[in-house]
C-alpha cells in the first residue's frame, strides 16, 4: 500500500467510534449519547502543547498530527504504519459504533485484497490473544479527491474479549 490517509475527529464527537487512522472516537451502545470510548479521539486536547495529542503515541515515520483550519487530525503517509491503540473493554459493553472520517490520496492495493488504507480491528482476550471473528475492516483505494469520507459501523462484542487494539 502506498500513498496518504488523512484522518481527523472534531465533526463527529456524538457516537461511539475508534479511531485508527483517521479522526475518530468510540462510544457504546447502551451509553450516554456522546460517550465516547476512545479518550481524545478527536486529537484536540494537548495539554502540554507537545504537538501530540494528549494519549497518543509521538510521531514516529510516516505519523504526524497536522492542523487544517484549527482541526488537528492523525495523518499516517506511507504503507504498512499504524498509530496502535488499544481500548479497555468493559464486561457490560456488548457492541459499540465506528464513527469518523478519512481523507485519502493515491493508495495503491498491495499484493493482497486487504492490502489498503485501511482501519484494522482486532479484539483480545484477557492474555492478549485474539478473540474470533476478526471484526470489519474499513478499506479504500485510489483517492478520495480532497473530501472526507465517512465511515460509519456498528460491531458486536464477541465474548471472551476484554480489549479492541486497532
Amino acid at each position: 500500500m502506498q500513498g496518504v490517509i488523512k484522518m481527523s475527529g472534531k465533526q463527529f464527537l456524538k457516537t461511539l467510534l475508534p479511531s485508527l487512522l483517521l479522526m475518530g472516537s468510540i462510544s457504546l451502545f447502551g451509553a450516554a449519547v456522546g460517550d465516547s470510548m476512545l479518550d481524545n479521539g478527536d486529537f484536540q486536547k494537548d495539554a502540554d502543547k507537545n504537538s501530540v495529542p494528549d494519549g497518543w503515541n509521538a510521531p514516529g515515520k510516516g505519523i504526524s498530527y497536522p492542523a487544517e483550519n484549527g482541526n488537528v487530525y492523525l495523518k499516517i503517509d506511507g504503507g504498512k504504519l499504524n498509530n496502535g491503540k488499544s481500548i479497555k473493554l468493559d464486561p457490560d459493553w456488548r457492541a459499540f459504533k465506528l464513527t469518523g472520517k478519512a481523507r485519502y490520496d493515491k493508495v495503491v492495493q498491495g499484493k493482497e485484497t486487504w492490502e489498503t488504507a485501511r482501519i484494522a480491528m482486532e479484539f483480545k482476550d484477557k492474555d492478549g490473544k485474539h478473540v474470533d471473528p476478526w471484526p470489519w475492516v474499513f478499506g479504500v483505494t485510489g483517492s478520495s479527491n480532497g473530501q472526507w469520507v465517512n465511515i460509519d459501523h456498528e460491531y458486536i462484542i464477541p465474548p471472551g474479549a476484554v480489549s479492541l487494539s486497532f
